[in-house]
């Protein structure tokens, strides 16, 4: 299964939340019927969005759009005689008006990738991942697993992180949404050597110098030159000490994300603002992690082996997470590897 695959049946679990909707009918059927009829039609639905193949680029959304709504058309049509329990009604009804909205905005989604509007677009998908979490929410308060965005949660009852791999899929699609520059595949620079004539900072090995979170292993990279030279002309080149990166690996192989490490001059002043801008510029939108994390969040280049990127700092600590599958966050990435070293 290629990547984009991979990744649309990481979207599936959310998508098909807008599946469970709609009834009409001479009576009501009993709680264990209900839960019944409503399960296997969100496990259908997962099977049919999970053969779409996700967009190439804006262009593309049109098709995409197209076939998300025919799946959901035909599964309103399978609930014409679905009539919740009387305890079920009112989170039925919510879930009924959130599949209209839901297709109004996959209407809208089919025209701007008609018109090639990337920047409409963007827009329609954070509109759907605000109606995702809302679904998210009534599946939960249905008890139907298999209309939710996945069966586990990223914190324990304790609020420790589980394993990274067992993280919930939580957000739609976001690689073809825009297409900002990414950072370059490491390529030379060799590990501490001065990168750059003009640059005051030193290249470290991620690797070596820091811990990998529990299950996980640290594999070392070095920086490109284009890299380099873009902090080295940055703020950060006085006000940094050294910067590295290295690609975390889980147990089975599988490379998780990309972790770029920086490290402040001065604890006192911290890590300056500059290190988020570096990533993601203007284009992200904030999201707190779990831990408590603050940063900036955008998506990666298309055309990159990458799917999000979840830039932040903490103290002297400049942390930026370009993560390479879709059920991982950058966030979850950055609190594990924060947790394992600080």
């Amino acid at each position: 299964m290629n990547r984009r695959r991979i990744a649309a049946a990481g979207a599936v679990a959310v998508l098909a939340l807008t599946a469970c909707g709609g009834s009409s009918g001479p009576s009501a059927l009993s709680e264990e019927d209900f839960i019944d009829d409503l399960t296997d039609l969100c496990e259908d639905t997962k099977k049919d969005l999970d053969k779409i193949d996700l967009p190439e680029d804006v262009a593309d959304m049109e098709r995409f759009a197209g076939d998300i709504t025919e799946i959901y058309v035909d599964a309103q049509d399978r609930l014409k005689g679905l009539i919740p329990p009387e305890d079920f009604a009112r989170d039925f009804g919510d879930f009924r008006d959130l599949i209209d909205e839901t297709l109004d905005l996959l209407d809208d989604l089919e025209k701007a990738g008609k018109d090639d509007d990337e920047k409409a677009v963007e827009k329609l998908f954070t509109k759907l991942k605000g109606i995702s979490d809302d679904q998210t929410a009534i599946a939960d308060d249905l008890g139907i697993a298999e209309c939710g965005a996945d069966e586990e949660s990223s914190e324990t009852t304790t609020g420790e992180t589980v394993p990274l791999e067992t993280a919930p899929v939580t957000t739609l699609p976001s690689t073809p949404l825009t297409l900002p520059p990414t950072l370059p595949p490491a390529t030379a620079a060799p590990v501490g050597t001065d990168p750059v004539g003009t640059a005051q900072f030193s290249v470290m090995d991620v690797a070596t110098e820091y811990f990998a979170p529990s299950g996980f292993t640290l594999i070392s990279k070095t920086p490109d030159q284009n890299t380099l030279d873009a902090v080295a002309n940055s703020e950060l080149n006085t006000e940094m000490d050294r910067f590295g990166v290295a690609t975390l690996v889980d147990d089975a192989g599988t490379e998780v994300a990309d972790i770029w490490l920086g490290v402040a001059v001065s604890e006192e002043r911290g890590m300056p603002p500059a290190w988020i801008a570096l990533d993601c510029g203007t284009d992200g939108e904030l999201r707190e992690s779990d831990g408590g994390i603050v940063g900036i969040v955008c998506p990666a280049a298309v055309d990159s082996p990458f799917w999000e990127i979840f830039t932040a700092t903490s103290n002297a600590i400049g942390i930026s997470v370009y993560t390479r599958l879709p059920n991982i966050t950058g966030d979850l990435v950055a609190d594990a590897f924060l947790e394992a070293n600080l």
